[in-house]
């Protein structure tokens, strides 16, 4: 990590997997451009966030079997 902050800086960003039915179908990304620390209260907004789009998936993914 030294090697690549010295090499460009490295910014605050949280990730999380988009996981439906055990799968991983993408990533949610987020950062601070700013260089502002994330605090704990916003990575767990943003895992909060993933963990409802992912419910969301698997309620679309679910609707669209029955059709």
């Amino acid at each position: 990590l030294d090697r690549l902050n010295r090499a460009g800086g490295l910014l605050p960003l949280v990730l999380a997997p988009i996981v439906v039915q055990g799968r991983a179908i993408g990533l949610f990304y987020a950062d601070r451009v700013s260089g502002e620390e994330l605090s704990d209260e916003d990575a767990q907004g943003f895992f909060h966030f993933a963990q409802q789009a992912a419910l969301g998936f698997e309620y679309v993914l679910a609707r669209a079997s029955r059709s």
